[in-house]
């Protein structure tokens, strides 16, 4: 995944030459089924996928990218829906 950003100040002018630092979290996201009562244990629960640092360029704007990948573990015929913040 590729995220793009610019970076502005409160007054609208972009700022250069800014450090931007950034991290990725993957969240599970369960369908409920009503005779579904808890989360099971160690499941649903915010994994950080990835950090790090870049510069904006003269325009204020910033980009980085990173892997959306799946959470290891999981049953041949499960289905997992997922939201990376």
């Amino acid at each position: 995944m590729k995220v793009d950003g610019t970076a502005v100040a409160f007054s609208g002018a972009n700022i250069d030459n800014a450090k931007v630092s950034y991290r990725v979290y993957r969240q599970e996201i369960f369908t409920f089924w009503p005779w579904y009562r808890i989360i099971p244990p160690g499941r649903g629960e915010r994994e950080e996928i990835t950090f790090g640092d870049t510069i904006t360029d003269a325009e204020g704007k910033f980009t980085f990218d990173f892997v959306a990948k799946p959470a290891k573990k999981k049953k041949k015929d499960e289905i997992r829906t997922y939201n990376y913040f």
